[in-house]
């Protein structure tokens, strides 16, 4: 039997990170700079970085939390690390 009281919300601990097709120049340097920057944004979490998913938009970062993101200043931190990587500001990138 189902028991809401049994639901755990989980935090995120890693994150897969989808470039805009907007990029310009997007390959492996690319790919690895914006996760060097992540990391060094947020060093307590993993990223993949990919071009590879079917959630890539034309304009924007597609982000992917494996939990909740409870906590502002992550998110804050993520959209001024791929900021730098585009050429839109932080408060377009993540939907």
């Amino acid at each position: 039997m189902f028991c809401p009281s049994m639901v755990h919300i989980l935090p995120a601990t890693s994150f897969v990170i989808v470039p805009p097709t907007a990029c310009r120049h997007v390959d492996v340097f690319f790919l690895a700079d914006v996760e060097a920057a992540l990391v060094m944004a947020l060093p307590s979490y993993e990223f993949e970085v990919t071009i590879d998913h079917p959630q890539r938009q034309d304009d924007d970062f597609f982000v992917e939390p494996n939990g909740v993101v409870s906590d502002i200043a992550t998110i804050e931190k993520l959209a001024s690390a791929l900021a730098r990587f585009t050429d839109f500001g932080p408060s377009k990138m993540i939907h």
